[in-house]
């Protein structure tokens, strides 16, 4: 092969995979542009049977971007709390939830009892973007946001729910596909 064939060889390979870079950089650009935490933790708690209730919180609080859920056998709402990987406010988040509440993390498949470190989050960030075309479940990691889930203690720990839907990647495209259909009726307690 003679060096002129090669230098264009590899002259197409860079920029082949420059072509293949800045189209999956557009492609995860649209998904975060429609990225919605707040919609999707409103239509995992939906599609998992529980009715929403109203936030009793009122920005500009921390807590009014939590989304309160009725457990039919629990008294008092659960809250799922959205908060970005990069934010100060987990130690914050941590303490906030008032007693008698238990408290869980929740990022992409993994989740903590106790507030998990920032590096323990992006680790589990790194993990997934690497092994995530291996995998079946592919997660949405460019929101780069976790949310934290309060429980009512004397109520049985929810497990019903699958929070890794949340970052689900064929869920956000299905949600972006159906971005100009009518939101779905919730229920208001």
């Amino acid at each position: 092969m003679s060096m002129w064939a090669f230098r264009s060889l590899i002259l197409l390979t860079v920029l082949a995979s420059l072509v293949v870079r800045f189209r999956g950089l557009r492609s995860q650009d649209e998904m975060l542009a429609t990225f919605d935490v707040d919609s999707a933790i409103r239509e995992v708690v939906l599609d998992s049977g529980f009715a929403l209730r109203d936030n009793p919180v009122q920005p500009p609080k921390v807590l009014s971007q939590a989304v309160y859920f009725q457990r039919p056998e629990c008294r008092q709402a659960s809250m799922v709390m959205p908060f970005a990987l990069t934010s100060e406010l987990l130690p914050f988040l941590a303490e906030t939830i008032k007693p008698g509440f238990a408290r869980r993390f929740f990022y992409l498949d993994k989740s903590w009892e106790e507030a998990p470190s920032r590096l323990a989050m992006f680790f589990e960030r790194g993990k997934n973007e690497f092994f995530g075309p291996f995998r079946k479940q592919h997660f949405f990691t460019g929101g780069m946001v976790a949310i934290l889930v309060a429980e009512p203690v004397d109520c049985n720990r929810i497990d019903s729910i699958d929070w890794r839907q949340v970052w689900d990647k064929e869920r956000h495209r299905i949600a972006a596909d159906h971005a100009s259909a009518p939101l779905r009726v919730r229920n208001q307690g």
